[in-house]
């Protein structure tokens, strides 16, 4: 199909509305977002998606994983409420660039189907980033506190802008990252580093066009997104050169916990604990364990331990082994664990019976092996943190 040039703003605004009439481009969306008090900090997510021809024979798991991230970010609102959180949404390909949302609030976020997202046509990147920048940019004022993340993922190398060159591209996303601009980029089946290289984006990730892998670059974008947003609440800015970094953000659990949980399961339904998994299984709040393994892997607050308590694989795995602990006839922990991970198994369980709604299968093991009692130096150090916050 022969590509249809976009040569002016008009025409792309043209070509929102026309492209897809199910699309609401409702009045009030772009309007300059106000704080309810002046006190929360503004979040604006971009995420700008390949919509050409090429991305069809993987259009059925983008779908699906666009939607688990659309509710990685509702959730991140809820548990970040000094944060006000808005979405820009736009897909791209040689017929056109097509808003979805227009920086409207996150309670608005509609998931996609196949009747929004029909990959056809060509690969216009640098328009569709410069255009959604510039869209994002109008709902932007000087004396905002605020933070934008910029996603941009795609199949394929550019070959249809007109409006937009690379070395514009590149110089006002360099410009952008001086303030508290974020940018990724995501992509299979070309050059990701040369590509990110040439528009200055050191957070880029590479997927493989095959249905597992694309599902792990979704499940580790999402928990990148929630520890950039937990990072913006404690005022930390590695995000913007490190957004993807394993070994600061939650995914540090992720491959561990993974590769042990079946050992650990056994060792517990076995009665007794010979392995070296605590740290990542069990993990308590940061302050308590001294060792270098025990720092790394330890919780930092409340929010990170929600997260661990509900995120697949680590959220599945912990009950699974809290359900094996309850089935057994043993009620002395030091017997199960020893004397010093009987100890991190309470301080543990006392974390995670603190997170909000918190699954009432902690308390049972705190119950059964401890009488009930909580680990008070974790209520201590938890209260702290609230405290100064």
């Amino acid at each position: 199909m022969k590509s249809k040039k976009i040569t002016n703003e008009k025409t792309v605004e043209r070509l929102e509305e026309t492209a897809n009439p199910a699309i609401e481009n409702k009045k009030n969306e772009g309007e300059n977002p106000k704080a309810d008090d002046g006190t929360r900090r503004f979040v604006y997510n971009l995420i700008i998606l390949d919509e050409s021809g090429s991305m069809s024979s993987i259009k059925n798991t983008i779908i699906s994983g666009f939607n688990e991230l659309v509710q990685s970010i509702k959730g991140a609102a809820q548990m970040y409420p000094e944060q006000a959180h808005y979405i820009s949404f736009i897909s791209f390909n040689g017929s056109g660039l097509k808003t979805i949302h227009n920086c409207v609030p996150v309670t608005q976020l509609k998931e996609i189907d196949a009747s929004r997202y029909n990959p056809n046509d060509m690969t216009p990147l640098y328009d569709a980033i410069g255009f959604g920048i510039k869209k994002l940019q109008q709902n932007l004022t000087s004396n905002q506190d605020y933070n934008v993340l910029v996603t941009i993922m795609t199949d394929g190398l550019e070959n249809a802008s007109i409006e937009f060159s690379l070395k514009a591209i590149k110089a006002m996303i360099e410009e952008l990252k001086k303030g508290n601009w974020t940018f990724t980029y995501i992509g299979t089946d070309h050059d990701i580093e040369s590509v990110a290289d040439s528009l200055s984006i050191s957070n880029r990730m590479k997927f493989e066009r095959n249905e597992e892998d694309m599902r792990n670059m979704f499940e580790k974008e999402r928990y990148s997104r929630q520890e950039y947003h937990r990072n913006i609440s404690r005022n930390e800015s590695y995000y913007q050169e490190d957004y993807y970094g394993e070994e600061r953000g939650f995914s540090r659990f992720l491959r561990p916990n993974k590769e042990h949980f079946n050992a650990a399961l056994n060792e517990i339904k076995n009665g007794r604990k010979t392995g070296h998994w605590m740290w990542f299984m069990f993990p308590q709040i940061q302050g308590l364990g001294q060792s270098e393994t025990s720092r790394f892997y330890a919780i930092r607050d409340l929010n990170e331990a929600f997260l661990f308590a509900n995120e697949f694989p680590t959220g599945e795995h912990l009950r699974a082994l809290c359900e094996a602990l309850l089935q057994l006839p043993e009620t002395d922990a030091a017997a199960i664990f020893g004397p010093v991970d009987a100890m991190k198994l309470r301080s543990s369980m006392t974390l995670f019976s603190m997170t909000r709604n918190a699954n009432p299968v902690f308390q049972q093991v705190l119950d059964k092996f401890f009488n009930g009692q909580k680990d008070m130096r974790t209520i201590e150090i938890i209260n702290n943190q609230k405290n100064r916050n």
